[in-house]
Parts: C-alpha cells; structure tokens; sequence
C-alpha cells in the first residue's frame, strides 16, 4: 500500500521541527550522505514495511489508543516538569 502525502516547505520543517532530537539528527546524516532520493526511498520504505509488520498484529483502534495514551504521558511529564 502506497501513501502519499503532500505538504508545503512549511508544513514539512514544522513536521522536522516536532521530531525528536535524535531523529533530526538521523535526517540530518542522511541528507549530508549524499545518498540518491531512490536510496532515500528504498530504505524508508524498508523502515515502514519494519513498522507495519512489527505492529500488524494490532489493530487500527488499538494503535490509536495507545498513541492518544502516550501523548497523555508525554503532556503530563511536561506538565509535571512546569510545576503544574
């Protein structure tokens, strides 16, 4: 199953800006390697093809419940952390 997504220059550094920091540092590594966008290409389907096989055996539902759950842990800690 093929995806596509289309996101202005905006959109996209926003998106790069939220990532965690050891994975703008990845992006940052393979940017600077040179590699071709088919390189590119190949090995992020290869890492979702990992991801979608690692999680098939869940459910669409069950996913989303455990990402909602992990965004509430991620809010708490900061809140936490602000004295709130």
């Amino acid at each position: 199953m093929a995806v596509t997504i289309r996101l202005t220059l905006g959109q996209l550094l926003e998106a790069i800006h939220h990532l965690p920091e050891v994975d703008r540092e990845i992006l940052h590594r393979v940017l600077e390697s040179g590699k071709s966008r088919a390189d590119i290409r190949r090995e992020f389907g290869e890492a979702l093809r990992e991801i979608w096989e690692a999680n098939e055996a869940f459910t669409e539902e069950e996913v989303a419940a455990d990402v909602e759950q992990a965004i509430q842990e991620v809010r708490a800690a900061h809140r936490a952390a602000r004295g709130r």
